[in-house]
């Protein structure tokens, strides 16, 4: 495997308003960060990603399987569809490309679901002020979008728990050569149909993930 990665982020499709209509089934959330959740969630969304056949599923799954599989602990937080509020399970990861000891590129991805996450979830990966693609169900069409937000991290601080050695050999998760928990502040919206459409927000919170250190060979192309 290349340790040259693109952006894990890779279709450009609408996250639909299931986001906010699934929280009235759902029957399972998650209070706080908890690491001891990731082997367990790692399993299910592997069985997830290998029973459907939806390549835009597929995606999503092996997106949330990675950042679990490096350790982001699992929390949770308030996302909101036209104005309709539900909380949601979240991961999120800050990746830093490190070429002979210099960063020089990072992206920073965050992955959300409600209950099982069998029936709504949701990717989206954002470099600098550039979102740089939205991944969820319901869709297999690309539409234009609208958006706004900002991530502000904060300083590392702790190790992460590594699950790599649970994560199945086609997930694309490479041995860091740093990983440390991370803070940091939070919000987006977006706006689907070039701004005409439904309107999907986290408001500013804090979300706890990880900053992993992954180390490339050349810059990309």
């Amino acid at each position: 495997m290349s340790v040259v990665r693109s952006p894990r982020v890779r279709r450009a499709v609408p996250l639909l308003a299931a986001l906010a209509i699934a929280g009235a089934c759902s029957s399972s959330s998650v209070t706080g960060p908890n690491t001891s959740k990731n082997a367990m969630l790692l399993a299910h969304f592997d069985s997830l990603r290998v029973a459907t056949a939806s390549g835009f599923r597929v995606d999503v799954y092996a997106e949330i399987e990675e950042m679990l599989a490096e350790g982001a602990p699992v929390g949770s937080a308030m996302v909101t569809v036209n104005g309709s509020s539900s909380r949601v399970n979240i991961v999120a990861q800050l990746e830093v490309q490190d070429l002979n000891g210099a960063p020089f590129d990072s992206v920073y991805t965050i992955g959300a679901w409600l209950g099982d996450g069998s029936d709504s979830a949701m990717v989206f990966g954002q470099s600098g002020i550039s979102l740089l693609a939205v991944t969820a169900f319901g869709s297999a069409s690309a539409e234009d979008f609208d958006v706004t937000g900002t991530v502000v991290v904060g300083a590392p601080r702790g190790a992460c728990t590594s699950f790599l050695s649970l994560a199945p050999p086609d997930i694309a998760a490479p041995a860091p050569l740093g990983c440390q928990l991370q803070t940091a502040s939070d919000a987006f919206t977006i706006v689907l149909d070039g701004g005409q459409g439904d309107t999907i927000s986290l408001p500013n919170q804090k979300v706890t993930g990880i900053r992993i250190v992954t180390a490339v060979s050349a810059p990309p192309p």
